[in-house]
Order: C-alpha cells, then sequence, then structure tokens
C-alpha cells in the first residue's frame, strides 16, 4: 500500500499544524464506505488541517509531502511512470493530498519537473489540461518544468498524467480535432506511426459525440500509450492505454478492436470525467451512459451488425 507522508503544512504561507484522523470505529468505517467506496483500514487516515488563527477569505494551502512505496495510484513501469486512477473512490489521494470526491471539483494548475531526457532519449510529461508552457528549470539545466492547465472544473479523481520517454508523438487532424482543440497521441519507442495508425478513428468519434450529445468539455485531447497496461485509465482531456493496442495501418482485424476501445474511451470524456456520479454507488450510471454512446458511435462508424 501507497503511503502519503505530509512534512508540512502553510496556509496564506503561514506554517499550520495538522493531524491524520485514522478510522477507530464502525460508524467511522461505514462513513469512509459510503464517502469514498474505500473499506481499507491500511491507509494513513485523513489529513486535518488547523487554520492559524486571523485568516480568513480564500485560503492557499500548501503541503509538502512524498510518497512511499507506490503500488497503487502511481506507477513507475518500463521508465514511465504515470497514475492509474481509473475514476475510482480513493485512488486520487493514494499520490496526491486532495479532496478525493467527485462533487469536489476545481481548476487545477500542474506543474512537472521532468528531466531533459534519459539515455539519450527526450523525456515527454503528457497530463490532463492544456499545455501551457515548457521552460528550462530555472537552478538545473538538465531538467524541465512543464505546466499543463486544467480550465474545467474537475473533480481530483479524472486527473492524470504520464511522464518518460515518449518519442513516438503525433497530431491528428480533422473536423473532430479541430473543434476539441487539438489531438494528440504518444507512444514509446518511437512508434508515431503505429500511434497515428490506432488513433485515427479518434477526431471522428470526437466530431460524432460533439454533434449528437454536446460539445466537447475540454480543451484538448491525449492519447498516451505505455507498456504494461492493462485496460485503459480515463482523465480528464487524457486516456491511457496499453501498448498492446497498437496497431499498423495494414492491420485489419486488431484495427477494428482499437476502435472499439478508444471509441468508448472517448465517450468516457462525457460520461466519467466531466459528468460523473454524485456517490459512488452510482458509478454504473455513468459508465453505462458511456457505454451507449459508444454503441452509437459503433452503429455509425462500423455499422448496425458491428454494434450487435
Amino acid at each position: 500500500m501507497a503511503i502519503i507522508v505530509v512534512r508540512s503544512v502553510w496556509v496564506n504561507g503561514q506554517t499550520a499544524e495538522f493531524r491524520r484522523q485514522q478510522v477507530k470505529t464502525r460508524r467511522q468505517l461505514v462513513h469512509k464506505l459510503l464517502r469514498t467506496g474505500d473499506d481499507s483500514l491500511h491507509d494513513e487516515g485523513d489529513l486535518e488541517i488547523t487554520v492559524p488563527q486571523g485568516q480568513t477569505g480564500s485560503l492557499k494551502v500548501r503541503i509538502e509531502y512524498y510518497v512511499v512505496r507506490p503500488q497503487s495510484g502511481l506507477v513507475f513501469r518500463g521508465g514511465i511512470v504515470y497514475t492509474e486512477t481509473h475514476v475510482n473512490p480513493s485512488s486520487a489521494r493514494r499520490w496526491v493530498p486532495c479532496l478525493d470526491d467527485m462533487g469536489e471539483r476545481s481548476t487545477w494548475d500542474l506543474f512537472f519537473v521532468v528531466p531533459a531526457s534519459v539515455g539519450g532519449e527526450a523525456v515527454t510529461a503528457v497530463a490532463s489540461g492544456e499545455l501551457s508552457s515548457v521552460v528550462p528549470h530555472p537552478h538545473d539545466v538538465a531538467r524541465r518544468v512543464v505546466r499543463y492547465i486544467v480550465s474545467t472544473a474537475t473533480a481530483a479523481c479524472t486527473l492524470g498524467f504520464a511522464a518518460g520517454p515518449l518519442t513516438g508523438a503525433c497530431a491528428l487532424g480533422g473536423a473532430g480535432a479541430e473543434a476539441a482543440g487539438g489531438v494528440f497521441a504518444f507512444a514509446p519507442g518511437g512508434r508515431a506511426a503505429d500511434a497515428q495508425a490506432t488513433c485515427a478513428v479518434v477526431p471522428e468519434a470526437l466530431e460524432f459525440y460533439a454533434r449528437e450529445f454536446g460539445a466537447y468539455p475540454y480543451a484538448t485531447y491525449k492519447v498516451v500509450f505505455v507498456e504494461g497496461l492493462a485496460g485503459v485509465v480515463t482523465c480528464a482531456a487524457l486516456t491511457l492505454v496499453g501498448t498492446d493496442l497498437l496497431h499498423g495501418s495494414r492491420e485489419i482485424e486488431a484495427a477494428y478492436e482499437a476502435r472499439r476501445v478508444l471509441g468508448l474511451a472517448v465517450a468516457r470524456q462525457w460520461f466519467g470525467a466531466f459528468v460523473g456520479a454524485a456517490a459512488w454507488g452510482d458509478q454504473w450510471l455513468v459508465a453505462g451512459l458511456a457505454g451507449f454512446m459508444a454503441a452509437q458511435f459503433v452503429r455509425h462508424h462500423l455499422g448496425a451488425n458491428e454494434q450487435r
């Protein structure tokens, strides 16, 4: 189990006292289960912060922390680090202190400090939101600071990122890509051509969903292929999938499966990332709506026989 160790907390620049509140009674455990869907007794507990006297109005909270044994939520694999949240309860709190609730939404300003290169390969950071800037680190020329801005209010459990030598990068065109503010695909090992072929269906899916179900809710959309990842990780303006889905432009059977998977992944940007359940127990409804959208796209793209 990953453990978040909090070193210090500041509120409006002033040091604040804090403590970790563990679940001690059955009533508290039931409350935690209903609130987050997590019945584990092995985390460090909720972080309670005492606001210093005299602090009123808007509060800017800064938390300095580090993660020990990141086995869930934050994954290191094949030279790439990425989040594995799945829009699930108590998944975001495994790698970042936050209000881990679908109802707690806000805009985000995300900064990533990454090496400029590893083993001669350039390091890329891809995250929820829109890329704002990439600048050299002010104190270390071997590192860069990458900034993403999430301007659409979203829950912490829908945030995600991947960082590493994702050298196979490409931009996809089409009306759907323009409507979404840009569609981009990233893959390791310089597999840009495979990423392009695999994600060719994404702009069409975006255009179809925007026409049938309303405008795309975010500024851009990215798909990142990660080695060894099973399933699909849905984040705001970002989808993480395994490299097993990658295929070349002449592979017909693999293309059918990829189109089904990515069609559903794009639908989850509407129902899953942007529209979430009021309670964790209602996630089935959100998943069903995304599945309905995906079924309509399969019928539009591949025909009624494939939908059945």
